[in-house]
């Protein structure tokens, strides 16, 4: 399901599959309690980007500014994703990244919630999401929100919900990628 073989699956051209490839080895993987969980969205991802399919914003890999090939995109649509981390374990940071241009804009309001087992969801940080960095050269610019750094407790949560606000302006692209989970 990851790496490599989703680029070999897709048969594309040789010289976009070599470009791919690159792009792999240039941003790496990242290991963090979210890589291969299960994730389900309140409103599905646009056909037109659907990166790697339903598990592209838990399987670890980064996006860059280069390349669209593990951006997910939702038009004019809130991205509601819930992540079962298969267990019950200590969160003390989530993040996500978003790929920002002239027709996607960066989200309104990002919100990140878990649960135990139960089914009401309690919110991660007590102030608002930060955007910790920002990167990027070209024309593109890649943002990571993440929870503030210090949490007085550290919750225990199998399940961990980001809620992220469409910007207002229509027809907008919403490009997401890696849910990272620690």
């Amino acid at each position: 399901y990851f790496g490599l073989p989703v680029l070999y699956t897709n048969q594309s051209p040789i010289a976009e599959y070599a470009k791919n490839k690159k792009e792999y080895f240039i941003n790496g993987f990242e290991n963090h309690a979210a890589v291969g969980a299960k994730i389900s969205f309140k409103y599905p991802y646009d056909a037109k980007y659907k990166a790697g399919g339903n598990k592209s914003l838990t399987d670890g890999l980064h996006g860059s500014e280069n390349s669209l090939l593990y951006w997910q995109g939702w038009m004019d649509k809130d991205l509601i994703a819930t992540i079962d981390l298969g267990k019950s374990q200590g969160i003390s940071f989530v993040s996500i990244n978003f790929l920002v241009h002239n027709s996607n804009q960066p989200p309104r309001k990002i919100r990140f919630k878990y649960r135990t087992d139960g089914k009401r969801f309690f919110q991660l940080n007590a102030k608002e999401t930060e955007v910790r960095k920002k990167k990027g050269t070209g024309t593109y610019t890649i943002f990571t929100f993440l929870t503030p750094d210090i949490i007085r407790e550290v919750p225990i949560a199998r399940y961990v919900r980001v809620t992220v606000k469409d910007n207002p302006k229509r027809n907008s692209w919403l490009l997401a990628d890696e849910i990272a989970v620690k």
